[in-house]
């Protein structure tokens, strides 16, 4: 009986293991469905979160911007921990609600380095999503907008142990006839194997132990 396959799949498993267990723990955030309604963020200008599970991506709760056609003026953000030199992805829903023949949906996206907006901002490079294009788009009716979110993904090295995350309401046409939603906001680690190199060594030796 061949015993060495089975063993060799053992020893990659406990490898990938390793490296799980050696990555930083993900960034503490808050409230990133806005299932707690503005609990953790600070809102300023046109925004207001919502509790309507036919708009929301998932659960209940989302954020609107510009709603009732309001200027788009709105700056939305939040502070959390994170590890010194830790990548990370941020990922989080938008939709736009209701069309315009003139005008869509666009949020600039920056994490800064620190507390506040005056750090080196780590998406300079990244910072700008849209929706709801071409203009004429049917991009959700009066309900039933989950169906209609897209999904953006940004990633960042972290500088120190506070970062901060701000979303700013640049859309166009003045908001009519339109408003961005945000839903279900996330960080995730990077994955970084640290323990692969080594596993796969530790791998090679034992196997050619066997062999002899």
């Amino acid at each position: 009986m061949n015993t060495q396959r089975p063993f060799a799949m053992i020893c990659l498993v406990a490898v990938a293991l390793l490296g799980l267990s050696a990555q930083a723990p993900a960034a503490m955030f808050t409230n990133g469905g806005f299932e707690s309604g503005a609990t953790g963020w600070t809102l300023v200008g046109n925004t207001n979160t919502q509790t309507n599970v036919d708009r929301s991506y998932e659960g209940s709760g989302s954020l609107v911007f510009n709603g009732g056609n309001t200027t788009p003026n709105a700056v939305v953000s939040q502070s959390f921990d994170t590890t010194i030199g830790t990548s990370y992805y941020l990922t989080f829903y938008m939709a736009q609600h209701g069309t315009s023949s003139s005008g869509h949906s666009i949020l600039d996206i920056d994490i800064f380095d620190g507390a506040g907006f005056g750090g080196t901002n780590l998406l300079a490079d990244q910072a700008e999503v849209l929706t709801g294009v071409p203009f004429n788009s049917q991009v959700g009716t009066v309900d039933g907008l989950t169906p209609f979110y897209e999904k953006f993904t940004f990633s960042f090295t972290a500088q120190s142990t506070t970062s901060t995350l701000r979303f700013t309401d640049a859309s166009t046409n003045l908001g009519s006839g339109f408003d961005p939603y945000v839903d279900s906001i996330a960080f995730t680690l990077v994955p970084t194997p640290a323990a692969l190199p080594a596993g796969l060594t530790l791998i090679a030796a034992m196997l050619l132990r066997r062999r002899r």
